[in-house]
């Protein structure tokens, strides 16, 4: 037969005064183990319990681990991984549902008293238990469990109050989870960053090792160049050079070197790279800052 809860009520004033304790306590946290440690033990002294654990559910969901849990000395510690079936198949099937589990007495309840899961319950140390699961995108994914090592009868108050605590630790273990998750994409990003900075001042100073005038880059611009590169175009910063590719065209005055014909911007050395040709161009360019005609060849690759 199945337990009920008792009716007697304890003080709203002292819950809400818990609660408001807990949820302050909770917000200045920025680690998952203390908060499950702090939750477990303001909701294990509350309750007068013997051991309050948070368990989660593996992606299988047939294993739960316990990572730590909360003790007052009467139950030895069960942080570790167990086997969800052994509790009984009628229990498990009640929590996947998401609903808050109460036994008054394991050996009493028509969901805990088989002999498989009476074994497991004693290995544990568990006469009694509430069971508030979190089943999220319809898997059960976590449990927060409190224990008693002797039967005894919760009331409402105090079925209220765990599963007040619970939502209180899901949230906040959302909150510090993303955080942490957050920190960790903005670490390996600045990691990423210097690497590709790191990599892109070695590339600059080969391209500086070099004689002759070089340009990288694409449709959207230069992105490097070395001094030769610069100087012969008149540029003072390579930033000058980061902007769309027909835009810098427009901005060169480029005649052929032979015939002396004005080379329009579509068809000049950077706009036919940008377009995936391969050649050899040779030149007269207007510097930018002389004003004087240089002739130069101009190998472009895409």
């Amino acid at each position: 037969m199945r337990q009920t809860v008792s009716s007697d009520l304890s003080d709203e004033d002292c819950r809400r005064a818990m609660l408001v304790a807990l949820s302050d306590d909770l917000r200045a946290l920025d680690d998952s183990d203390q908060v499950i440690g702090v939750a477990s033990r303001m909701l294990g002294e509350a309750l007068g319990a013997g051991q309050v654990a948070y368990a989660e559910v593996e992606e299988t969901g047939e294993y739960v681990s316990i990572e730590r849990d909360w003790n007052d000395g009467t139950i030895p510690s069960n942080a570790r991984r167990h086997r969800l079936a052994e509790f009984g198949p009628a229990f498990i099937a009640d929590l996947r549902r998401g609903d808050t589990i109460v036994i008054s007495d394991v050996a009493s309840d028509e969901r805990t008293s088989s002999a498989e899961a009476l074994a497991t319950f004693a290995k544990a140390s568990i006469s009694a238990f509430l069971n508030i699961p979190l089943v999220k995108d319809g898997r059960l994914s976590a449990v927060l469990a409190v224990h008693g090592l002797k039967p005894r009868a919760w009331t409402i108050a105090e079925v209220r109050l765990a599963e007040d605590v619970a939502e209180r630790t899901w949230m906040a273990l959302y909150r510090v989870r993303a955080e942490a998750a957050l920190r960790h994409s903005e670490a390996r990003y600045r990691t990423l960053h210097a690497g590709a900075e790191r990599k892109a001042a070695e590339l600059q100073a080969v391209l500086e090792s070099m004689p002759d005038a070089v340009y990288i880059g694409d449709s959207d611009g230069i992105t490097l160049a070395n001094h030769v590169a610069l100087d012969q175009l008149g540029f003072s910063t390579r930033e000058e050079l980061q902007r769309d590719i027909a835009e810098l065209a427009a901005d060169i005055q480029t005649c052929d070197a032979i015939t002396g014909a004005f080379i329009p911007p579509d068809q000049q050395a950077f706009a036919r790279a940008a377009r995936g040709e391969r050649f050899v161009q040779d030149v007269r360019i207007v510097h930018r800052k002389s004003g004087e005609s240089r002739s130069c060849g101009v190998p472009l690759h895409r």
